[in-house]
Formats: C-alpha cells, structure tokens, sequence
C-alpha cells in the first residue's frame, strides 16, 4: 500500500476525544463535545430542566471555565437571592454539563424503506 492511500482510509482511532467514523457506504458521522449550561428550578409545576440559550439557539463554550465564567455573569445573582431560590420560585444555580452534538442524518436506504 502506498503512503497517498492511507490518507484516504478512514481512521479506526479517533484524536481529540471525537468518535471514530463508521466504515462501510462511505458514510462518515462527527461526534463533536462541547460544554452548556443546564438550567434546574423545582417548584409548585413541577421540575424544570433545560439547557440555556441565546438567542433561540444552546449557548455551548469550548472549554467548562468558560461556562462557569459566563454563568457567574449572567446567573450570579441567583446564589445572593434566597427569595428566588425559595417556593414558589425554587430557582437552583446553573450548572455546566457537558454536551454530545451528533448530527441527524438519515441513511438514504432507510428513506426508500419507508417510501
């Protein structure tokens, strides 16, 4: 096998903690991590839990510090207020969690199955 051949394969190990692609149909899938911010409040609803955005869209950081920073800055104020942590509020301090982004791609055999 020459060396310009094995650039083209496709790597059985994958660098910076990304999933290594599927072989076979030429399809190759990236499992990208990131860091976000989860949101947590339990009140007289019920428990609420998301990841919180800007701008309709998930704020995700590179690194956890960089989450942390951003939501002592913008959700610092939650540690200081006891009202907002007590009924009917039940606000919890966000926390940052690590994020899977998996694209949602489908198999083209998969479509004309359900054709």
């Amino acid at each position: 096998m020459r060396k310009s051949d094995m650039k083209k394969r496709t790597p059985t190990k994958a660098k910076n903690g990304e999933k290594a692609a599927p072989r076979g149909h030429g399809s190759r899938h990236l499992v990208c991590s990131a860091w976000g911010a989860m949101w947590h409040s339990e009140n007289y609803s019920g428990i609420t839990q998301y990841l919180l955005r800007e701008n309709f869209l998930p704020k995700l950081f590179v690194t956890r510090e960089k989450a942390r920073q951003w939501i002592v800055e913008r959700y610092g104020y939650i540690k200081k207020c006891p009202d907002l942590q007590a009924q009917p509020h039940g606000w919890h301090y966000p926390q940052p969690v690590r994020v899977t982004i998996t694209p949602n791609v489908q198999d083209s055999r998969q479509e004309g199955a359900r054709q």
